[in-house]
């Protein structure tokens, strides 16, 4: 794509290019991630290299698990170079997916445990068993 196609993109090949689909560019619009163009004389929008490079922003930092509202302040901090701001929210997140590594590998212990403790078989004395009913969870469903 050269310079002169980059200024006059329509949204679905604004959409294709950053691999994402039209809606949710349309959605990006609407949440205020992503500046509308103006419409031109024929009445369609014309995208450029701006939207686009917005719109990887958004992708990247998707990827990198923050959420719309924290993406939200990270491009006004990456508009007005704020780089201590940008640091700050990317130390927070850090320690937000610190606390969601430490609770999935709970999560993982307890299930080998479980998933071990049924290696002999199910019955009525299966460790796995015990602790479902012990949790309320033998009496779903039985009254």
């Amino acid at each position: 794509m050269d310079s002169s196609q980059k200024n006059k993109l329509t949204i679905g090949m604004l959409a294709r290019t950053a691999g994402i689909g039209v809606e949710t560019v349309r959605y990006y619009q609407r949440r205020g991630l992503l500046e509308v163009p103006k419409k031109s004389v024929g009445r369609l929008r014309a995208y450029g290299e701006k939207h686009l490079v917005q719109l990887w922003l958004i992708k990247h930092a998707k990827e990198l698990g923050f959420t719309l509202a924290e993406i939200t302040k990270l491009a006004s901090y990456v508009e007005e170079r704020q780089c201590s701001a940008i640091q700050a929210l990317a130390q927070q997140k850090l320690r937000a997916i610190a606390e969601q590594i430490r609770f999935l590998e709970k999560a993982r212990k307890a299930l080998r445990n479980l998933a071990s403790g049924c290696a002999s078989g199910c019955d009525e004395n299966c460790p796995a068993i015990r602790v479902f009913r012990a949790n309320g969870f033998g009496s779903v469903g039985k009254r």
